[in-house]
């Protein structure tokens, strides 16, 4: 009976090329072959030497399962799987710090399908790991919500102030052009009235005029 152990790697920055071992009871279990995932491999080849050392096609950054190792069960007991002193470079030949993490495993019963393979503490790592990034951008989404809702309380604040003072502002300006259109009425009837006493005045001044003629006639005839 065989299981596979993937080879994850995270955050790598332009890996080129790797070198690693595998440790594990070799009582237990036994390291049958691997192999790397075609993207990473030229398709004529692209990789070199034995099983723990590859040359990559070209370099890779980011995260994800690189490649696969098949183990055979030959006993039942418990094992851990680890590796042993990874070398890792980048493009330029520079070595890359690395942190490996290990996987338990334990064979129940060997023989029919009637075996159970426990791999628990790597997928327990994975998911703890993962779920600590979504616990981070839980929270940094959860501060960015505060921080709008903050936001927005403020600016619902503002509008409010704003929309008083432009409903004051209304107001007045109502009363404003009540009071305009008053004073224009009260203008046209001043207006008119002034008018009326203009042209009685000119009625007034042209009678006196005429009455003085006339005397200034009669004096000069006597």
């Amino acid at each position: 009976m065989c299981f596979e152990v993937a080879l994850k790697i995270v955050n790598a920055p332009k890996l080129k090329e790797f070198h690693l071992n595998f440790s594990y009871n070799p009582s237990v279990v036994e390291l049958i072959g691997g192999r790397l995932d075609s993207k990473f491999v030229s398709q004529s080849g692209g990789g070199t030497g034995d099983a723990f050392d590859r040359l990559l096609a070209n370099p890779y950054s980011g995260s994800g399962v690189i490649g696969r190792y098949t183990f055979r069960m030959i006993a039942r007991g418990n094992t851990t799987i680890r590796l042993y002193n990874p070398h890792l470079l980048d493009e330029s030949g520079n070595p890359i710090l690395v942190t490996a993490r290990e996987c338990s495993v334990r064979i129940l019963k060997l023989g029919d399908y009637s075996y159970f393979v426990h791999i628990v503490e790597s997928q327990l790592k994975d998911l703890q790991e993962d779920y600590t990034v979504l616990e981070s951008q839980y929270l940094a989404t959860s501060q960015e919500y505060e921080d709008l809702q903050l936001q927005h309380d403020e600016l619902t604040d503002d509008y409010n102030t704003l929309n008083s003072s432009y409903n004051q502002l209304e107001n007045n300006y109502q009363g404003l052009y009540v009071s305009h259109n008053d004073l224009q009425r009260t203008s046209s009837a001043l207006e008119k009235e002034l008018q009326n006493t203009r042209n009685l005045l000119m009625v007034a001044v042209a009678g006196i005029v005429v009455i003085a003629i006339i005397l200034y006639q009669n004096r000069f005839r006597k």
